[in-house]
């Protein structure tokens, strides 16, 4: 939602890119983003590969966005999924 229409935003991925990726596509539809290239990335002091995400801000925010960190825990105290996997790491 900070970013600008026109503008674009670049998050440095680790070996997880891949998941990350793919599980955050409907987040950045939904902010109004598109991910628009994946650069891979060498750090010469790291060993691990990165990859460079870049994402172009195409639309604009809905006005619900950002939610305040209630409405985001309420979100996730009410749902299953979330309370199956504290249950499990919890118990």
């Amino acid at each position: 939602p900070y970013v600008k229409v026109g503008g674009y935003f670049l998050s440095m991925k680790g070996p997880s890119a891949p998941e990350e990726i793919d599980s955050s596509r409907n987040a950045i539809g939904s902010l109004g983003g598109k991910i628009v290239e994946i650069i891979d990335t060498i750090i010469p002091t790291e060993e691990m590969k990165h990859k460079l995400v870049v994402v172009e801000k195409i639309n604009t925010t809905d006005v619900k966005f950002p939610r305040k960190t209630a409405q985001i825990e309420n979100i996730l105290i009410n749902n299953n999924y979330y309370r199956k996997i504290c249950k499990t790491i919890f118990n």
